[in-house]
């Protein structure tokens, strides 16, 4: 029996051995498990800062946006403006030509009125040289 007890105590020990093994290749194990577990929780809260950070883009890019749309109706508003103003101008060119033509026109006629009076004036003073030449005793005062 000595020999049965020795190759029990001798499988004891090995199994006590091979426990203490497994113990602690299981205590390596759960410090893995924990290193992991919060590697994960690490990620998530990292995935989680990116969720918020993307919605703040996506807020940011909307309002860019908005204000994009903004800008492009005012440009259509000015360039819709700046072509009311060149045709306006284009009238009020065109009305100045009529009226320089017009002044041109006045300006003409205004000075055949000067020639004509010039005329007249020296018919006048022409006939009047005349009557008194003859003795005309009552000549009109010029006016």
């Amino acid at each position: 029996m000595r020999k049965g007890a020795a190759s029990t105590a001798r499988a004891v020990g090995e199994q006590a051995s091979a426990i203490a093994e497994v113990s602690k290749e299981t205590e390596m194990l759960t410090v893995q498990f924990t290193g992991l577990a919060k590697s994960m929780s690490d990620q998530s809260k990292s995935a989680a800062e990116i969720t918020v950070a993307a919605k703040e883009f996506l807020q940011q890019t909307m309002e860019a946006a908005g204000a994009m749309k903004e800008q492009l109706k005012s440009v259509k508003y000015i360039r819709e403006n700046t072509f009311s103003i060149t045709k306006q101008i284009k009238l009020i060119t065109a009305a100045n030509v009529g009226n320089s033509k017009s002044a041109v026109t006045m300006l003409a006629k205004i000075s055949g009125l000067q020639d004509l009076s010039r005329n007249n004036t020296n018919e006048v003073k022409s006939i009047r040289g005349v009557l008194e030449k003859n003795g005309a005793t009552q000549i009109p005062a010029a006016r």
